[in-house]
């Protein structure tokens, strides 16, 4: 899976006539500047986004244990994290059986919306 960014998209809709604005080109060149290359996850893997901008969160409350790590066998109600939006925590659910494969962020990292957080091996 690879997922569009909003900087591809942006660089996209800047397009008139058949050229891209300068400025666009300069900012999509800037932002793209240090990042690593699209992670490419199975074919049948399920991609856990973020509902809405906030802090990502690993465990309920500082010091406990994660709500999963890799390997961690999920179910549709099993909450995988955490955000908190202004001051409003969000438990968020894996939605699907399976296994996570991938934690892609940081416990305390700020998470923008349709950002993937985690990568689950779906199970029947």
């Amino acid at each position: 899976y690879r997922q569009a960014g909003r900087d591809e998209a942006a660089a996209q809709a800047a397009v008139q006539g058949g050229e891209v604005s300068d400025n666009v080109t300069i900012a999509l060149a800037e932002s793209t500047r240090d990042c690593a290359p699209a992670q490419q996850f199975a074919e049948d893997s399920v991609l856990i986004k973020s509902p809405m901008i906030g802090t990502f969160y690993r465990a309920p409350e500082p010091g406990a244990q994660p709500f999963v790590e890799v390997g961690s066998r999920v179910k549709p109600d099993t909450t995988i994290c955490i955000i908190e939006v202004m001051k409003l925590m969000s438990s968020i659910p894996a939605g699907f059986n399976g296994v996570i494969t991938h934690i892609l962020v940081n416990d305390t990292q700020l998470v923008e919306a349709e950002q993937v957080l985690m990568v689950i091996a779906p199970e029947t």
